[in-house]
């Protein structure tokens, strides 16, 4: 009887929890239902709308007409399927390499907890190098500007040095050279006709031997363009370079070692 009783509550308790399930169903399922099907069956109805004025309207085109509509929907349909496909290629790309940069942080954060001591030091001697290294390659290029416009000032120097070369030589100038060029002209076309004079000889050998003693007291080309002043410098004794101290406190905030300064070496 017990069992029988047992049963009976069982089959009791499944009933009315059916029953409850049917009461809820028939106050919110049903409606939940009802708007489902209603809304499925206007798609229906709008799909087969659609699908009559289609027939309608390939109805009125020839074979031909509907072929070519047909290939150009066939296109705009491979179309859209290559942007979609390179949409979706573009994001897998974008979401793998945004998983990949996570990941590592995850593994720099991670190593930067269970590092050792010589580790820590390696890292923190590798990060001042890039420092003096950054800092040595802006000397460098400091220096290589300071060393063209020297350059450019000295080409200037020179070019004011090769433009005063006549004036130092004391060499004639183009107007008189131009000058004695003509009175030698004229003495060559008097000469055609005439024979030089006695006078006239005496006058060119004159002239020659004036200007070789003019080119004989020049003096070396050195000794014109170049001159030796001494003055007096103070001497500057170098500086004795301070030793780097790679091995400070491993506690002072310069040394601690970042999550970017890790980042680095990835």
């Amino acid at each position: 009887m017990r069992i029988q009783i047992n049963n009976a509550e069982k089959l009791f308790l499944e009933k009315l929890s059916e029953k409850e399930y049917w009461e809820e169903y028939k106050n919110v399922g049903s409606e939940q239902h009802a708007k489902l099907i209603t809304s499925l069956q206007n798609d229906i109805n709008r799909v087969k709308e659609n699908a009559e004025k289609m027939s309608d309207q390939f109805l009125q085109y020839s074979p031909a007409q509907i072929l070519k509509r047909a290939g150009v929907i066939t296109y705009l349909v491979k179309e859209q399927y290559k942007i979609t496909l390179e949409d979706d290629r573009k994001r897998i790309i974008r979401e793998t390499l945004s998983q990949l940069n996570q990941k590592k942080e995850w593994a720099t954060e991670n190593a930067i907890r269970f590092i050792d001591k010589g580790n820590y030091r390696e890292i923190w001697e590798n990060d001042w190098l890039k420092k003096e290294i950054a800092n040595h390659r802006k000397e460098v290029e400091e220096l290589e500007h300071a060393i063209h416009e020297l350059e450019g000032e000295n080409l200037v120097l020179i070019d004011q040095l090769f433009n005063c070369r006549l004036v130092d030589l004391k060499i004639p100038s183009h107007e008189e050279s131009s000058r004695y060029g003509q009175h030698l002209k004229i003495d060559e076309e008097e000469s055609s006709s005439i024979e030089f004079g006695a006078s006239d000889m005496k006058y060119l050998l004159y002239e020659d031997e004036r200007d070789f003693k003019d080119y004989v007291n020049l003096g070396p080309l050195e000794v014109k363009l170049m001159t030796v002043e001494s003055k007096k410098m103070p001497i500057h004794f170098q500086e004795k370079e301070t030793p780097v101290k790679f091995y400070e406190d491993v506690r002072s905030p310069e040394s601690h070692i970042t999550y970017k300064m890790m980042k680095s070496f990835l």
